[in-house]
């Protein structure tokens, strides 16, 4: 005979762990409840109090980059260079903003550290002036 396993969802488990993390009930009390055991419920729980910690480390310092910001990262000449303070590496893009008829255009200067727009300009056409103007 096999016991079938069942698959608790990220955010049961998280209400779990919390609510053991409050200890306002047992883990008993808490197993029984949930028709889990007391050890799943413990693993739980010492999982959520170990991460907490990242949740408020940053700081001042952006130590974790979004997904595209570490993709872009690695892809460049930077990649072993560590970001420290504000003015040491800047990026430029261009994007477009669709509108009724045509496309308005959007260059952004951005500073990696601080996150903070540097300088930005929109225009109607897409030519060399105007992406070289903002540098």
């Amino acid at each position: 005979m096999s016991v079938k396993r069942r698959n608790h969802s990220p955010e049961f488990k998280f209400r779990t762990a919390l609510d053991a993390a409050k200890e306002q009930k047992t883990i008993s009390q808490l197993s029984s409840e949930f028709n889990i055991h007391p050890n799943q419920i413990s693993t739980w729980k010492k999982k959520l109090l170990e991460d907490r910690k990242i949740l408020f480390q940053s700081n001042g310092k952006h130590e974790l980059q979004t997904t595209q910001e570490s993709e872009l990262f690695e892809q460049n000449l930077l990649r072993n260079v560590p970001i420290t303070r504000t003015n040491q590496v800047w990026s430029a893009d261009i994007t477009y903003v669709p509108m009724n008829h045509g496309f308005m255009y959007l260059v952004a200067v951005l500073d990696w550290f601080s996150r903070y727009v540097l300088s930005w300009q929109i225009s109607n056409t897409l030519d060399n002036i105007f992406s070289v103007s903002r540098l």
